[in-house]
């Protein structure tokens, strides 16, 4: 079960707003980043592949953890970041 709305989520921006992340139907505002430089747009784009970045990180770690590849060090940050994630 996903604590968060589902991706994927997309970015946008127009002349009247900031820059926007949405739900994949665009029904619903996932953010409001707000700022007039290029670092705002570079956040809204990362969060907007928040979802995607989640599971990829998961499929990982649920690959790795079996055949032991990456180092101790890369598979301990790449579970706290999923925990982070999912608010744990």
């Amino acid at each position: 079960m996903n604590a968060h709305t589902p991706g994927p989520w997309t970015f946008e921006v127009d002349e009247w707003h900031p820059c926007y992340v949405r739900n994949q139907y665009k029904t619903a505002i996932i953010a409001q980043v707000v700022g007039d430089s290029a670092e705002t747009e570079w956040n809204a784009h990362l969060i907007a592949a928040s979802p995607d970045l989640l599971e990829a990180a998961r499929m990982i770690a649920d690959e790795c953890a079996d055949v032991n590849v990456p180092s101790l060090g890369a598979m301990v940050k790449l579970c706290a970041a999923i925990a982070k994630a999912e608010g744990k």
